[in-house]
C-alpha cells in the first residue's frame, strides 16, 4: 500500500469551526451523538481489518474504529486539519489527499469508511470518488458510507452541498459501483437510532421507523455480499440531548416561526457565504 505523502507542519492550533467541520470538545451532545454513532456502528465491521476513513476530519472516528481495528488510515483534503489530527492522535497513520485522487494501491483496505462527505463534491467528482473506494478495497472489503436524506423532515438546504441524495438515488448511484448495497437510515432524538425497516427494532416505539424518512442514510457496500445489518442504538447518558431537543423545543415551540425567520434575516445580512450557510443551518 502506498500514500501520497505531502510535508505538513505538526505545530497546530485550535481548530475553527467552518460550518460543517465538526471538534468534538466544541459542539454539541447532540451533534456528538449523531457523528459518534457512526464510527461505533462501523466498529462491527472493523474488527481486525485495514481500514481506511476518507475526510476523516480531525481524527476522532479513527481513533474509535481503531479500538477493533488491526490498523487505521486517515485521510482529509485539508493540512491543518491532518497537521492536527497527527499531532492530537500519534497511533493512528495519516495523510492529505482528496476523495478524487489515486491514494493507495489496488486491494490495501478491509474496510473504507466515508461519512458525510459525497455531498459535498460535484457528480464527476463523486463517481471518480466511488471508482477508487472499489480500487481500494480488497474483493470481500465493505465501504460505510453516509450521507443525509433529502427526504427526510428535518432536511434544509446546505450550500456547502454539491449533489444531495434520496434513498432511491443513493441506491441506484452505489448500485453503479458495487453488486451488493444495503442502506440503514439514521435518526437523531434523545439518542441517535440507526435501524434496518425489516428488523424487530428491540424497543417499544410509537410508530415504526422509516428509511425513506430518516436524518440521514448509511450504506453498506460490497461486491461479495453483506452480513446482516441489527438496529442498533446510542444513549446520550449525560442528558444533554434530551434537554436540547426536547425541553428547549417544547418552550419555544409557538415562538419557532419567529425565531426562524429572525435566523433568515440574519443569515442575508452575514457578509460572507460561511457565515449565511453557518447561520442557516439552524432551525426551531
Amino acid at each position: 500500500m502506498k500514500a501520497t505523502t505531502r510535508k505538513l507542519s505538526l505545530k497546530t492550533k485550535s481548530l475553527s469551526y467552518t460550518g460543517e467541520r465538526f471538534i468534538p470538545e466544541e459542539k454539541t451532545s447532540v451533534m456528538t451523538l449523531e457523528h459518534y454513532h457512526r464510527y461505533r456502528f462501523a466498529q462491527k465491521y472493523c474488527h481486525n481489518k485495514k481500514v481506511l476513513d476518507i475526510a476523516c476530519g480531525e481524527g476522532y472516528g479513527c481513533q474509535i474504529l481503531s479500538e477493533t481495528a488491526a490498523s487505521v488510515y486517515g485521510c482529509d483534503i485539508s493540512k491543518e486539519i491532518i497537521a492536527h489530527a497527527k499531532n492530537k492522535y500519534p497511533k493512528i497513520k495519516f495523510c492529505m489527499g482528496s476523495v478524487e485522487e489515486k491514494l493507495f494501491t489496488e486491494n490495501s483496505f478491509d474496510v473504507i469508511t466515508c461519512f458525510e462527505t459525497i455531498e459535498h463534491v460535484s457528480e464527476k467528482v463523486q463517481a471518480s470518488a466511488l471508482a477508487n473506494f472499489v480500487n481500494y478495497l480488497k474483493p470481500n472489503g465493505v465501504l460505510i458510507i453516509s450521507t443525509p436524506n433529502t427526504e427526510s423532515p428535518q432536511h434544509v438546504p446546505n450550500s456547502f452541498h454539491k449533489k444531495e441524495f434520496n434513498e432511491k438515488e443513493f441506491y441506484h448511484f452505489l448500485q453503479k459501483y458495487f453488486s451488493f448495497v444495503k442502506i440503514v437510515g439514521q435518526n437523531i432524538s434523545c439518542i441517535s437510532l440507526i435501524t434496518n425497516e425489516n428488523k424487530i427494532f428491540p424497543l417499544d416505539v410509537a410508530e415504526k421507523p422509516d428509511i425513506k424518512k430518516a436524518r440521514y442514510l448509511i450504506a453498506l457496500c460490497s461486491q461479495k455480499g453483506l452480513p446482516d445489518v441489527d438496529s442498533n442504538f446510542l444513549i446520550d447518558m449525560s442528558g444533554q440531548s434530551f434537554i436540547q431537543l426536547a425541553h428547549v423545543k417544547t418552550v419555544i415551540a409557538k415562538l419557532a416561526p419567529w425565531f426562524n425567520l429572525m435566523i433568515k434575516v440574519l443569515a442575508f445580512l452575514m457578509p460572507t457565504q460561511e457565515l449565511k450557510s453557518k447561520i442557516s443551518r439552524y432551525r426551531w
